[in-house]
């Protein structure tokens, strides 16, 4: 399964392929203190989701995630963690699906059946209590559990990565960087670690690693990625420029950055007179 990004105007559509077939999703973007919520988080926790991730999940169908009877669309997760940035961001008692439809630009019946598959629904014109809508949105996302990562690649990009404290807030730590160029392991002040590629197998099993971050030069990118895949690792955000191979149980994002830049280049000369 394999994602590739292409950046429209105001949303982000997200391209998958399984067993042949291409599908699509829609990732609306919002604001948080002002700015649009940064997209790769977004992909991030897409690639989360793509296997069920609460223990009662009874089986999982293409496009579809069934939980606790309940079936939730990829395209659903997609918007949820939207919805809880913006109400996080709100100062009300209550919240309506309404409200949360125009802030976003969505329609207000999507976002009720949104919210009703994984909260139930709202009161008649009080909607939500907004501190208990916080509390299942988090919930049900996993937030309130910490899923661990790995990077491979210990150059500017992968310590980058390491360093930044904005995944803690949706549930995510990288709690390791593995390069060849290591020969001990280090521990650094943040509490995270610098180790060697003979550590990588241990510390994936031990610490129930499924989560892998490949920053490396694209000429090593396929060999990263077989080790990850063999090492246990189900779902990959590739920084690598290059199309790697991957089994049918994996899901890889790919990032480009050159192409993100120059996506911003073309949107700035557009608005330029």
């Amino acid at each position: 399964m394999v994602y590739n990004n292409i950046k429209c105007a105001d949303r982000q559509t997200i391209f998958y392929k399984n067993n042949g077939e291409t599908k699509f999703l829609r990732c609306f973007k919002t604001l948080i203190d002002k700015q649009y919520i940064n997209s790769v988080i977004i992909d991030i926790l897409l690639i989360i989701y793509i296997k069920p991730t609460r223990p009662s999940a009874d089986k999982q169908q293409l496009g579809v995630i069934i939980m606790k009877n309940v079936q939730v669309s990829r395209a659903s997760l997609s918007r949820l963690p939207l919805y809880l940035a913006y109400i996080k961001k709100i100062d009300s008692k209550n919240v309506s699906a309404t409200i949360i439809a125009d802030a976003l630009g969505l329609g207000d019946v999507q976002v009720r059946k949104d919210l009703s598959s994984v909260c139930g629904f709202g009161r008649p014109k009080t909607g939500y209590v907004t501190s208990e809508l916080i509390k299942q949105l988090e919930s049900y996302l996993g937030y309130d559990k910490v899923t661990k990562c790995v990077i491979i690649g210990a150059g500017q990009l992968g310590m980058a990565l390491l360093s930044h404290n904005g995944f803690s807030r949706y549930g995510l730590d990288i709690t390791a960087a593995f390069d060849k160029k290591f020969s001990r392991a280090l521990k650094l002040e943040n509490n995270k670690y610098l180790l060697t590629m003979d550590e990588f197998a241990d510390y994936c099993k031990d610490n129930d690693i499924q989560l892998g971050i490949i920053a490396v030069p694209e000429n090593a990118a396929q060999e990263v990625c077989d080790i990850m895949a063999k090492n246990g690792i189900k779902a990959i955000w590739n920084f690598a420029r290059r199309e790697l191979d991957v089994p049918e149980d994996i899901v890889i994002q790919n990032e480009d950055l050159a192409l993100s830049l120059a996506y911003l280049k073309k949107i700035t000369e557009q608005h330029i007179p």
